[in-house]
């Protein structure tokens, strides 16, 4: 992956959060704000989670399914580590980069350097064991019921990169298509049972995506000569959503279809809806522009048609498909950013405008 898709797809799996609500962060006090249901604009004005002693700024990336509990990273000075958020109590969890939370927030997956792990409030941090006495692992996804984290690691020989599953702690190896030796889990359904990733297959010098399901690896295809990345499932194991040859897609019962506004070339995808029936990403417009888009049962709607930043992303989609969430900018600062939130009745709206309606002051 280059490094600015690689920065965007990190950007964008730090930025999905589950459908119950919408996080943002304030760009003008630093402090990680949890608000808004997804079926009508905001009611009251949002909770600051504020920061721990000596923290200075902090940032909410991650919700729990049910809303109850929140994960991001809180800034020290010379460091950064992550919290989780329960009850109104913020606690520092040290230096795990957060991958994802299972079971309702009460596990949490990440790596510490090279070492996948979790963290419980009652056990604290706990290594996951390499593959086959390697020494390195990376957790990229936990299942939403908390049983399996999915990523990768290095054998005893260090020299094969393998996707592997660990289930309550145990590790196994997913195996690869039958090519070079190297294979990458990036996501796993609600229950642990689907799992997608990337793999060589055989004779082939571009990665393939596959799904994997009771043992069995499956190569879900191609949309042309080039890579494909396998990069999200819908939680009843049912949609793979990724990236093939810079084209984003959707595929479904043996179907890839690629996914991109009507004179679009290349396309991103972000979210994915429970059903696999919704997908949200970004795509160029063939202007030089990239937009928000929807998919939904097969049709394809812009959510920013008049905007003309270089850079738009949706970033989460409700479970019913109905509201969408991203971002505006003219580069990657905080400087010209603008949150939005989007349903079909109301349009794009700015998060402020959201905040100013509900009765919140915005002053400064």
């Amino acid at each position: 992956v280059s490094g600015w898709t690689f920065y965007r797809q990190r950007t964008v799996r730090a930025a999905c959060v589950a459908a119950s609500a919408v996080l943002s962060t304030t760009m003008s006090s630093g402090r990680a704000l949890a608000a808004c249901d997804t079926t009508t604009p905001c009611v009251t004005g949002p909770t600051n989670l504020g920061v721990l002693p000596g923290g200075t700024a902090s940032r909410a990336n991650f919700i729990s399914s049910d809303g109850s509990v929140v994960a991001g990273t809180i800034v020290y000075p010379g460091q950064t580590n992550s919290f989780v958020w329960s009850n109104g109590v913020m606690t520092d969890i040290g230096t795990v980069g957060i991958v994802g939370l299972g079971a309702n927030g009460t596990i949490v997956a990440g790596n510490v350097n090279t070492t996948a792990v979790t963290w419980t409030s009652a056990g604290g941090i706990v290594a996951l064991p390499y593959y086959s006495g390697g020494n390195f692992s990376i957790a990229n996804a936990i299942s939403a019921d908390g049983t399996t984290v999915v990523g990768y690691s290095n054998d005893a020989g260090g020299a094969n990169t393998y996707a592997v599953r660990w289930v309550n702690g145990v590790v196994s190896n997913l195996g690869s298509l039958g090519g070079i030796a190297t294979s990458i889990a990036y996501d796993v359904s609600a229950n642990g049972s689907v799992i997608v990733g990337t793999s060589y297959a055989p004779n082939e010098v571009n990665v393939h995506g596959f799904r994997w399901l009771n043992g069995v690896m499956t190569d879900i295809g191609s949309l042309g000569i080039g890579d494909t990345y396998a990069q999200k499932v819908s939680a009843d194991g049912s949609t793979v959503i990724g990236q093939s040859t810079g084209i984003g897609f959707r595929w479904n019962s043996g179907t890839m279809i690629p996914l991109l506004l009507p004179g679009g070339s290349g396309s991103e995808v972000a979210a994915v809806t429970p059903d696999g029936s919704t997908v949200i990403g970004s795509s160029d417009d063939g202007n030089g522009n990239s937009h928000a888009f929807r998919w939904k049962n097969g049709v394809v709607t812009d959510l920013t048609p008049m905007e003309t930043s270089p850079y738009v992303y949706a970033t989460a989609v409700s479970n019913n498909g109905e509201v969408v969430v991203g971002w505006t900018g003219i580069n990657f600062s905080l400087v010209n950013t603008r949150a939005w939130r989007w349903t079909a009745a109301t349009g794009n709206v700015s998060l402020n405008t959201l905040l100013a309606n509900a009765g919140v002051d915005m002053t400064g």
